[in-house]
């Protein structure tokens, strides 16, 4: 064992620079975590159209084969730093335990496990309560739950190289830098993903089954409240994240872009798996694929508060309070939103008076939110986020 840990510990995967095999193991994991959001996606147009007649459906190899990319990202990842402080001795790299790996890794590796034992956990609900048409069921929100901490792991690596880099005055190519930059866009970018998953059934709540609630009710406002109550979470990661007073925007716009890729994923693997044509719909397969369709909406509702939540920051980036008013911002922005949401599924806009109760109530979450958001960063970011 000894012979092969040396052998290794002489390859170039154990470089003396981190650099290599960190944004390696990185770029390994957000390629896996990328498949998963596509299959996920795929996934839930597969059960509107077609049903889940079985663990094995092709989504679910998509996202299956996502996480075990992950994984061996991971598992890649914490191998080489260990072979570095074999090789170098060099045992003050950023990280913890006795392997001196960065947390971040260790993050994404409880979020592989989290996901793979959701996985199972959400096949023993199928056979135990059937089969079932929402994301909010335990076993969903589990996934939801592991596929961000793989995400956050992921981002947490690339700010803990970044660090080291900007700690040991080390000099890099523009071109690796922007690779490092992108990479952490894209993070932050698939961390919006599970949130969006988690909020997408509200627009069938608060829209589809719009006729049978009271517009003046909470109803058609469920969508805009879990907007604005756990996209910040997210968002307000971003200056942590780029070591910057702003960056919001730009990560939601990363966000709605990639959407449509996922689009277009899920119309190719459906020729590749039907080259013959679909089978016969489900019965419910027409709301369903409503549903489906419903969730590139929610980028499009979280673009116009970012922006403004970020010209917030950016004016504000001396204040050390300036977090507080682009919350408010993006809390306000969503209420408006929330108004004359409903116009997109052909149904008349919610009364204008309603604001006077929407814009503190939703300015408020939206502050929770980013409280929250803020301390994950200083938490899990190891470094507090600039104002």
């Amino acid at each position: 064992m000894a012979t092969l840990a040396t052998r290794l510990a002489e390859t170039r995967w154990s470089s003396d620079n981190l650099d290599t095999s960190r944004l390696a193991a990185a770029g390994a994991v957000l390629l896996g975590t990328f498949l998963m959001g596509l299959g996920t996606t795929w996934d839930i147009s597969w059960h509107a159209r077609i049903g889940r007649d079985s663990f094995w459906i092709p989504p679910h190899l998509v996202v299956y084969l996502g996480a075990a990319l992950a994984l061996l990202g991971v598992l890649l990842g914490i191998a080489s730093e260990w072979l570095y402080v074999r090789r170098t001795g060099d045992r003050t790299a950023p990280g913890f335990g006795a392997l001196h790996t960065s947390a971040g890794l260790w993050i994404a590796l409880a979020g592989v496990v989290w996901f793979f034992a959701s996985a199972l956990f959400d096949d023993l609900w199928h056979r135990l309560y059937g089969i079932d048409v929402t994301i909010w069921s335990p076993p969903h929100l589990s996934l939801i739950a592991a596929g961000f901490a793989i995400v956050f792991g992921t981002l947490r690596l690339l700010v803990d190289e970044q660090d080291r880099i900007r700690t040991e005055g080390a000099v890099v190519t523009l071109r690796r830098r922007w690779g490092e930059w992108a990479m952490i866009i894209l993070a932050l970018a698939f961390l919006l993903q599970p949130i969006s998953l988690t909020i997408f059934p509200a627009i069938r709540r608060s829209y589809l089954s719009y006729a049978a609630a009271d517009p003046s009710g909470t109803g058609p406002w469920l969508l805009p409240m879990m907007i604005a109550g756990l996209v910040p979470i997210a968002v307000f990661l971003a200056p942590a994240a780029l070591r910057r007073p702003y960056g919001i925007a730009v990560v939601a716009l990363v966000h709605l872009a990639l959407r449509p890729v996922a689009a277009v994923f899920a119309d190719l693997e459906y020729a590749i798996a039907f080259p013959y044509g679909l089978p016969p719909l489900m019965p419910f397969a027409a709301v369903g694929e409503n549903i489906s369709k419903a969730l590139g909406f929610v980028p499009l509702l979280i673009v116009v508060p970012a922006i403004l939540a970020d010209l917030v920051l950016l004016v504000g980036q001396r204040w050390s309070w300036s977090w507080l008013l682009a919350a408010i911002a993006f809390g306000a922005a969503v209420a408006v939103e929330g108004l004359y949401a409903p116009t997109i599924f052909e149904l008349p806009a919610l009364p204008l008076s309603s604001l006077t109760i929407a814009i503190p109530f939703l300015a408020g979450l939206s502050i929770l939110a980013a409280f929250v958001g803020r301390q994950l960063a200083i938490v899990g970011l190891g470094d507090h986020p600039p104002h």
